[in-house]
């Protein structure tokens, strides 16, 4: 309390898994979101802005769980943990307003979060990577497709390719016009312009019930129409499949080796609160 109060960072200089907040603009309110420090940053820490070396940094967002309230809403996952710090990389988890689709201020959260992360330490700006599951896999397809600028490579498991609107409805074409917009401005597969310069890996489950895999698959085959750089891998399993992918190091090391690229079209659909 007495460095907050003095404006200082009570966490400065540490490494390890910590949980933080900030306070969001939005509402005024403490939005929680874990941080991994790896080791390999200890020496860098004491000035972020002066580092003599910057660091990557992933976003993990997270999937819909019922129960999730901003006092318990997320179980540590040590093996995940582990891949960060074995490759010196910063690991972030935002909250992203529990199950709010990672859409509106869930949305804002994760760009709040990015901000932050990149204020407290020493990012690389040219390897800030997306990586969700579920709802979080949505949620990457949806940021990234509001705005592809920050990121150098995302992946996606178990992400929907239609809007969760859409479930049980008799489809987008029933809907007003209006509405129709409103929906697309939203929906994964109508975002996929904006990945032209994103490389995306998609992991699915072959049995999985709740989303079903040819989601995985129209999004890999719109994505590969438009040319962008992007892989899918149907994998054994259900939805819960991710959690056994999430102790796999295979698509860290992946990320990790992605750099960002500044050139190609991008076709913005959606304009809101731009990065700063």
């Amino acid at each position: 309390m007495s460095a907050e109060s003095a404006g200082r960072d009570p966490y400065a200089g540490q490494t390890s898994y910590l949980e933080r907040a900030y306070w969001s603009a939005l509402d005024g309110s403490p939005q929680p979101y874990f941080a991994l420090v790896p080791s390999a940053a200890k020496e860098h820490l004491a000035d972020p802005a002066h580092a003599a070396k910057r660091f990557p940094l992933v976003l993990f967002l997270h999937g819909y769980v019922p129960g999730y309230h901003k006092h318990h809403w997320w179980t540590p996952m040590p093996d995940f943990n582990a891949h960060f710090e074995r490759n010196g990389a910063f690991l972030a988890i935002p909250f992203g307003r529990s199950n709010a689709d990672f859409l509106g201020p869930g949305e804002v959260d994760v760009l709040d979060v990015l901000r932050e992360m990149k204020r407290l330490y020493p990012i690389d700006e040219e390897r800030v990577y997306l990586y969700g599951y579920s709802m979080g896999g949505m949620g990457v397809y949806s940021l990234a497709g509001h705005y592809p600028d920050p990121w150098a490579a995302c992946a996606v498991l178990a992400g929907r390719a239609d809007s969760p609107l859409l479930m049980n409805s008799p489809g987008i074409q029933s809907l007003h016009p209006y509405k129709q917009f409103l929906v697309r401005a939203d929906q994964p597969l109508d975002l996929c312009e904006n990945f032209l310069r994103i490389p995306m890996r998609i992991y699915h489950g072959q049995s999985d019930t709740i989303v079903n895999p040819r989601e995985a698959q129209r999004m890999h085959d719109r994505m590969k129409e438009l040319g962008c750089d992007v892989g899918l891998k149907l994998m054994p399993g259900d939805h819960w499949f991710g959690l056994d992918l999430m102790a796999d190091e295979a698509p860290v090391k992946w990320l990790l080796e992605q750099k960002l690229k500044k050139d190609g079209l991008l076709v913005t659909r959606y304009s809101g609160l731009g990065l700063q």
